[in-house]
C-alpha cells in the first residue's frame, strides 16, 4: 500500500511471511507475517501513518490473518504509540527496539507463549 500526495510518495505499508532464514527484526514465528510502514519525513506527523496502519489492520482482518509483528525502533516513540493505539503489544526487546505483535479479536498474540519469558520468543534475546 502506498501513500501518495500529487506526484510525492508520502509512505508506504505491507505486511508480509518471513522464515526464520529470511527473518527481519520484528519476526516472531513463520506464521506470523511482519508489518512494515514507513512515512516520508516531510509527510510525518499528518495522519499518514495512521490511515495506512488503519487499512493495514482492516485488511489483515478481511483476510482474516490472526496476528501481525512489527519492530519499532527505540527512538521512534511516537510510532510506538501509534501501534499501542491500535492493539500492538511489546512482546520481545530487540537490540534497537521492541518487537510488537497484533491479534485479530479471539485470537491471542503468540499462542502458547503464555508462561514463557518475552525474550524466548523469537530469534534474539536482549
Amino acid at each position: 500500500m502506498i501513500a501518495v500526495e500529487g506526484t510525492a510518495v508520502c509512505g508506504a505499508a505491507w505486511f508480509r511471511l518471513f522464515t526464520r532464514e529470511t527473518a527481519r527484526a520484528g519476526y516472531v514465528d513463520d506464521s506470523t507475517p511482519e508489518l512494515v510502514l514507513a512515512v516520508n519525513e516531510g509527510f510525518r506527523r499528518a495522519g499518514i501513518g495512521s490511515r495506512l496502519l488503519d487499512e493495514l489492520l482492516r485488511r489483515a482482518d478481511e483476510l482474516q490473518v490472526p496476528r501481525l509483528s512489527l519492530h519499532v525502533d527505540a527512538t521512534n516513540a511516537p510510532a510506538a504509540e501509534l501501534y499501542r493505539s491500535r492493539g500492538f503489544e511489546e512482546v520481545r526487546a530487540a537490540s534497537k527496539g521492541v518487537v510488537m505483535a497484533w491479534a485479530r479479536p479471539g485470537e491471542t498474540i503468540l499462542p502458547g507463549t503464555e508462561n514463557r519469558p518475552l525474550w524466548a520468543w523469537g530469534h534474539e534475546a536482549p
